[in-house]
């Protein structure tokens, strides 16, 4: 390395410092936007929306790909962070400045997130795509009811028509406009719905492990509850995850 070489890297270094929350000298900057923004998951809890759609521009635009697999990383509550508030806020701003791309993403965020996680794109580019993929699963959940199978966590977290929320209320309404139902309609789907999810929910809190009838299970819960179902229940459980992985479940 050259002399002013040198001098360039310790100017930059001297530049690049800050203070930490305990006095102590750190770097400001890694100088890769996605590790900047990795190290204040935890600080963006408490900033402001303006905050943090800046930061993830900086990562957004050094790498679009690598920025949205770690976004839904950010999201993700089986492997990722968990981190619903920052997940929610980012994809909001990119439903309005990259809708194309988002719009691709939207069928996959259910499977990273939760369903009411779609409430966000209300009211951007990407409402109706969003209004769509709850029209999918929702016509797809009443038909197995009807067949008396295993729904998704799709009714748990859409919004009640008459809940006391104002904001939730509008969004019940909307949802019932785009799929033409009654809103006594929509009142009882859901209301199926969230009866047939609870079953073991309300089993696994009165210890009734063994009444639990793991095929009317969501496969969203029983991704997140499997290890609970093993811990209490093992020999039914790996029966049935037997027969699951032999077809006959």
């Amino acid at each position: 390395m050259g002399f002013l070489d040198k001098v360039k890297e310790t100017l930059d270094e001297e530049y690049n410092v800050s203070v930490t929350e305990n006095g102590a000298a750190g770097y400001e900057t890694t100088g890769k936007a996605i590790l900047d923004f990795n190290f204040k998951i935890a600080s963006f809890r408490k900033l402001s929306p303006a905050t943090i759609i800046k930061d993830f521009e900086r990562v957004f635009l050094e790498d679009k790909i690598l920025a949205m697999q770690f976004l839904f990383f950010i999201r993700d509550r089986e492997e990722g962070l968990g981190e619903r508030r920052l997940f929610r806020i980012i994809i909001k701003h990119l439903a309005n400045t990259e809708p194309e791309m988002m719009s691709k993403l939207v069928p996959i965020i259910q499977e990273y997130g939760r369903y009411d996680d779609l409430l966000e794109l209300f009211d951007t580019k990407l409402e109706e795509c969003a209004l769509e993929e709850i029209r999918k699963q929702l016509n797809s959940d009443d038909d197995a009811l009807d067949l008396n199978e295993s729904v998704s966590l799709l009714g748990k977290w859409l919004p009640s028509i008459n809940t006391s929320s104002k904001t939730r209320r509008a969004q019940a309404r909307k949802i019932c406009d785009y799929l033409g139902l009654e809103k006594g309609h929509y009142r009882a789907l859901l209301s199926a719905l969230r009866k047939r999810i609870d079953i073991a929910e309300k089993k696994m809190t009165a210890n009734e492990w063994e009444k639990i009838k793991y095929e009317n299970v969501p496969s969203r819960a029983n991704l997140i509850y499997n290890h609970a179902f093993l811990r209490h229940d093992e020999e039914r459980r790996r029966a049935f995850l037997d027969k699951v992985k032999s077809g006959e479940k």
